[in-house]
Parts: C-alpha cells; structure tokens; sequence
C-alpha cells in the first residue's frame, strides 16, 4: 500500500485585500493520495506524481467592506509532484481545484451582499516532517 497515503491538513491562508475587504480562511481537509513513482535522485530521494481528493471544511472570518463570519465546505481534487527523502519526511508542490459545497455570503455597510466563488484554485507547497518515534 505504499502507493496510497491520506492526510488531514489545518491551513491558514495569507489575508488578501480585495476592494478593502480582508478574508483569513481558515480550512481542515482530509485528503487521500495514490502516488506514482517517478524516478530516483539517490539512494534517498525519490520524485513521485501524486493525485489526491480533497474534502475541506471551516471558516472564513471577513473584516473591511464586508463583514462577517461565514461556513465553507467543498470537496476537489489535487496533482502534484513530491520529492520524498528515506526519512519518511518529503517536500510536495500541488495545484488543487474545489468546488464549494457551502459558499459564505458576507453584507456590505449599505446592504449589498458577496457570495463566495462556487469554485476556487489553491496553488501549495507543504512539507511532511519524519515522526518523532
């Protein structure tokens, strides 16, 4: 089964400011991988092709134009490459496409509404750490 891996991942992501408005999403996924190795960099390393689901749920807290604190749910998929070393730990970019299951809806000071997109693009790196034992 080494083929197949799942992880559930806690993300904050960066404040962006669009029209004067800050959204600090903050999301926990689980997300289930099948991986295809590759080739070899050495002994230790090895590149494999990694393509995952994704099912990702939490909060959106919204400050500026609009206000609020909204509910988000979707579910997606993601392809990326992983660069794994033989201490189980590896370095992974990925591009990850979501379609939104529950999509907040934030009011504006004068009445007007937001709704998020019904469907978003994360472009990631993460970094798995070898275990303590």
């Amino acid at each position: 089964w080494e083929w197949l891996s799942g992880q559930v991942e806690f993300r904050v992501d960066f404040p962006g400011d669009d029209r004067g408005t800050t959204s600090i999403p903050m999301l926990l996924a689980v997300v289930p991988c099948a991986h295809l190795p590759l080739g070899s960099l050495g002994p230790d390393e090895a590149i494999e092709l990694s393509a995952c689901a994704t099912a990702s749920a939490g909060v959106i807290p919204v400050f500026g134009n609009y206000n609020g604190l909204g509910v988000y749910a979707g579910v997606g998929s993601r392809v990326g490459l992983d660069w794994r070393f033989d201490d189980s730990s590896a370095v992974r970019g990925f591009l990850q496409l979501e379609g939104a299951a529950l999509q907040p809806q934030y009011e504006s000071n004068n009445g007007t509404t937001y709704t998020t997109p019904p469907i978003n693009v994360v472009v990631g790196v993460g970094v798995d750490l070898p275990s303590l034992d």
